[in-house]
């Protein structure tokens, strides 16, 4: 048995009843089917092959995670050279001349992630696929080292994981860099960073990390009265200690017999110069000051006070 295919002023020998006609022709052909030696038959045929072609492997498409009523752009690169229709999901609604499916990700889970697609053309040709749609979300952290520091300290500052492909970092202006994984600062103030965060994908991330600036913890930013004078005035009348930096304290004052008049881990409390219900003696009084500073580093200190009446 022999095939011969004749199409459009061409011939072509083939082995077999299959032929491939090629895209966007008005297609005229012939099969010859003989054996030799014996008759032959013909089989004329017109065709208008349509030039289309399918949707692209959407089995993995991925789109950036998002809140469930964000509408997303599933484009279908169709590719035809005449008019079509096209309808997704329960088939309600239509885009002409259009492959980019508006939709919202509450729809696409709705669908369990597989939605379905038909292509109308206007000769009333239909095309069926379906669009597998993959969520993808990332994340990013950042780590900074160290988490405080004293004013004009350097700071580093990464990201985990660093594999994106675009970085921001803000604010630029205390910074050696804004568009890489790692960054110095050198900052004065306590500061939030932000790193704003893009993978090939297109899909971002950010998050926020708060350094802080510590006020030097020591004695020469803490205040101790050598004495008060608690007589009612609205002056002096309270010993307190006082500070520029961020503390804690444990104060004791003593009277010359060595008896505790005073106590407190409390920096706005001081004292009014009553003992025992009474006021205390005036003269001189000894105390007795532990500092903790915000690093949890401590400081000591002790001396005497003197209580004027």
């Amino acid at each position: 048995m022999t095939y011969q295919w004749l199409f459009n002023d061409s011939t072509s020998e083939a082995s077999n009843l299959s032929f491939t006609i090629p895209l966007n022709l008005d297609f005229q052909y012939q099969l010859i089917i003989g054996e030799k030696g014996r008759c032959f038959d013909t089989i004329p045929m017109t065709e208008n092959v349509r030039g289309v072609s399918p949707l692209k492997d959407l089995s993995h498409y991925t789109i950036c995670d998002s809140d469930d009523t964000t509408r997303l752009l599933l484009e279908l690169n169709i590719v035809s050279d005449s008019d079509y229709a096209v309808t997704w999901g329960n088939f309600t609604d239509t885009l002409y001349n259009n492959d980019v499916i508006p939709i919202r990700k509450e729809e696409i889970l709705r669908l369990n992630n597989r939605i379905p697609v038909a292509i109308l053309y206007d000769d009333n040709c239909i095309l069926r696929d379906t669009v597998v749609v993959n969520f993808k979300q990332i994340q990013v952290n950042i780590q900074a080292q160290p988490t405080k520091v004293y004013k004009g300290q350097e700071v580093v500052l990464s990201t985990i994981p660093t594999d994106f492909k675009e970085y921001k970092w803000f604010p630029p202006d205390v910074l050696n860099a804004d568009d890489i994984p790692m960054v110095n600062a050198i900052i004065e103030e306590t500061t939030d960073f932000i790193v704003l965060v893009k993978d090939t994908d297109g899909c971002v991330a950010t998050d926020t990390m708060k350094v802080e600036v510590l006020t030097e913890c020591s004695l020469k930013r803490i205040f101790i009265p050598t004495a008060f004078t608690p007589n009612g005035d609205g002056v002096n009348d309270i010993l307190r200690v006082r500070s520029e930096a961020n503390i804690q304290i444990e104060y004791v004052v003593y009277n010359r017999w060595g008896e505790k008049v005073f106590e407190t881990n409390d920096l706005s409390k001081g004292w009014d110069g009553y003992y025992k219900g009474k006021p205390a003696d005036k003269g001189a009084y000894a105390y007795y000051l532990k500092i903790i500073c915000e690093d949890k580093s401590e400081l000591y200190n002790q001396g005497n006070i003197t209580l004027i009446r």
